[in-house]
């Protein structure tokens, strides 16, 4: 991902068939802190993105239990733990659980990020 966005490919704030953000997507695979922050130091990602739901990258670390993201983004990015989504659930509320869509689905949405080789 951050060879595509460095090489112009995918613009950082180009969203995908789900409304991800390439640094969403990212955190969503599960990529590397390491990988996480050359998207934000070296491509220009914004940290405070959110995705089609209004989640944030916090909604999304927690959600996936990515806790040396989840502090990152606390600690050191200074990002609020009361931050809400579009439901008005914080990062830490209980009934939040982030679904990733289908395969089905996902086929169904068009593709906003297109890739050339």
């Amino acid at each position: 991902m951050v060879e595509l966005v460095k090489l112009g490919k995918v613009r950082p704030s180009e969203r995908d068939g789900i409304g991800r953000s390439p640094l969403i997507f990212a955190v969503d695979c599960e990529c590397p802190l390491g990988t996480i922050k050359q998207l934000v130091n070296d491509c220009g990602c914004d940290v405070k993105t959110i995705d089609d739901n209004g989640d944030s990258l916090l909604h999304h670390a927690v959600n996936l239990d990515y806790k040396e993201l989840e502090n990152w983004l606390v600690d050191d990015i200074g990002m609020s733990k009361e931050i809400k989504n579009k439901q008005g659930q914080t990062p830490y509320d209980e009934d939040l659980k982030l679904t990733m869509p289908s395969e089905p689905e996902i086929r169904k949405s068009p593709p906003h990020i297109e890739i050339e080789y």
